[in-house]
């Protein structure tokens, strides 16, 4: 330990004889260090995230699947749930929920919208959640009729109740119905950043009993001993059983099982590995520069090392004192680096809409990688150029003082080869991922989208259960919006025709025309909209 803290001291006082030297060491680990740490923040909050459950090898997410092209739905539909249900037996339990979106919240000073979902009583209990306060759920509660009970995040409770225990009870005003608040979720429970659970026959609509209407999110607690690709084998066999016996809706539907990690996360996975090798070759760059700076500068040190030999010092001895002050500068932009990913964070949460409730941090888990790239940099950085400048020719320093050897010239030009090779490589990369940002950015939607909002209009069901009634209500906002003092045009649409939007198309039939090979009609994507939708969508205001 003794040893070791001389060399600390030696180390510390050589790297401050030289401050432009360790400076610009410095600030180039710093830049390889704070790359890896941010894009190991933001990859872990995107493919690792926090599940809301426990013991999640046992959850998995099962949603319909279509069985000629291979793409998964939305979700499953509540009846294929139900058969799913009552004819499985590895699964140990199902819940679902349902996404309505934005839900409008009266009660108490103020009114807003908040995330919600409507989920099944066996929901919580089937992601293994307890409430903080209060209880979820019951099976009587999920029933129509008594389904006037809500459970509220635990930042909805402290934002609106100020954290108070005695507000449970309280009833709220939630899409113009009244439902009174039996529990209160611990902090840090994220399911899809809702701040309402509504019982699921809270929701109204012929959905609940349409069988291709398929929008329910489904989660499965497998049976212990049980795994995914049990549950997928069986599920299979059922779909295919429901697709004889309902040939209209599930004909072409299969189902697909997913482990809850995997479900979360996986998406992520291949951009998470592209962007972590893209920061390793920064990383190596940034090690070649300050392996080349520290070779250099064994050069000037060889009459020192070469006295040091000569006094009786081990090879052994000259390497670690090198190694330590490697490892010194690898700290040092360790700590510079991890201020640079916190400003980095910092500015990228700023940037993120808050529909995505992406918001990435330097935890703990950051901080440790950071200390181990910083130990892998002082190696990478310190051992070579240590190994070389402890071998230096005793008597032939000594008597001419410093020489460059032969050695020294090809590792230095190795390094330089290396680090224009793999700085090439980085460049080619940044260019083509700038060149997918351009022409992103100039996709053709159709119109020109500068000065043009969008607003969604989200009405309750049980309020305005006539067309004519939504219609009507619809209408009276569109024209109140054209009275609005620097407003063009102001149209409706049933749905955005935006390209990429993957929506059911319509099928339709053309009048004296041969059918198809193998049946199918084709079809075509619409929308129902307002008579100034096209001139408020035209280049100009022109249609």
């Amino acid at each position: 330990m003794n040893a070791l803290w001389q060399d600390l001291r030696y180390g510390a006082r050589m790297l401050l004889k030289k401050p432009g030297f360790t400076l610009i060491a410095v600030i180039t680990v710093a830049l390889g260090i704070g790359a890896n740490t941010t894009i190991f923040s933001v990859v872990a909050a995107l493919v690792y995230p926090p599940l809301p459950a426990a013991d999640p090898a046992r959850v998995a997410v099962v949603s319909a699947v279509n069985t000629q092209t291979g793409m998964a739905l939305m979700g499953a539909s509540l009846p294929d749930l139900e058969d799913w249900r009552a004819r499985s037996q590895s699964v140990e339990q199902f819940a679902a929920l349902v996404w309505p979106g934005m839900l409008a919240l009266a009660g108490g000073e103020r009114a807003e919208t908040v995330r919600g979902l409507y989920g099944s009583a066996n929901l919580f209990g089937v992601l293994g959640a307890r409430p903080l306060l209060g209880r979820t759920f019951s099976v009587d509660e999920d029933k129509p009729g008594n389904a006037s009970v809500a459970v509220i995040s635990h930042e909805l409770w402290q934002r609106r109740f100020g954290g108070e225990a005695d507000k449970l009870g309280r009833t709220l005003q939630i899409e113009g119905r009244f439902y009174s608040v039996i529990g209160v979720m611990p902090p840090g429970f994220d399911l899809f950043g809702a701040q309402l659970f509504l019982p699921l026959a809270a929701r109204t609509g012929a959905n609940a009993l349409n069988r291709s209407a398929r929008d329910a999110l489904v989660f499965a607690r497998l049976k212990p001993g049980a795994g995914a690709p049990q549950a997928q084998a069986e599920l299979e066999v059922i779909a295919r059983g429901l697709a004889e016996s309902y040939p209209a809706t599930n004909r072409e539907i299969g189902v697909r099982v997913i482990g809850l990690r995997e479900w979360y996360g996986g998406e992520y996975r291949t951009v998470g590995a592209l962007l972590f090798g893209a920061v390793a070759l920064l990383l190596l760059v940034a090690c070649a520069n300050v392996a080349g700076l520290l070779l250099a500068r064994g050069v000037e040190r060889q009459k020192e090392i070469a006295v040091r030999l000569a006094l009786g010092a081990t090879r052994w001895q000259i390497v670690r004192q090198l190694l330590t002050e490697s490892m010194l500068l690898a700290l040092g932009g360790g700590v510079f680096g991890v201020l640079l990913t916190m400003w980095l964070i910092e500015g990228l949460n700023v940037t993120i809409p808050a529909e995505y409730r992406w918001q990435f941090a330097v935890d703990g888990a950051a901080l440790w990688f950071a200390l181990a790239v910083s130990a892998l940099t002082a190696l990478l950085c310190g051992l070579f150029p240590a190994w070389q400048a402890s071998r230096p020719d005793v008597h032939q320093v000594l008597k001419e003082g410093a020489v460059k050897s032969r050695r020294s010239h090809r590792l230095l030009n190795a390094l330089i080869v290396g680090d224009v090779a793999v700085s090439l490589l980085l460049l080619v990369c940044a260019g083509l991922l700038l060149r997918s940002v351009w022409n992103f950015q100039r996709i053709n939607l159709g119109f020109d989208p500068r000065d043009t909002v969008t607003m969604w209009l989200n009405l309750p069901e049980h309020k305005y259960r006539r067309t004519r009634d939504a219609e009507a209500f619809s209408a009276d906002v569109l024209q109140r919006l054209q009275r609005l003092p620097g407003v063009r045009h102001a149209a409706a649409a049933h749905l955005l025709d935006l390209p990429g939007r993957e929506e059911t198309g319509f099928g339709f039939t053309v009048e004296g025309a041969s059918p198809l090979i193998g049946g199918d009609d084709p079809a075509v994507l619409c929308t129902a909209v307002t008579e100034d939708y096209v001139a408020e969508r035209s280049l100009g205001g022109r249609p």
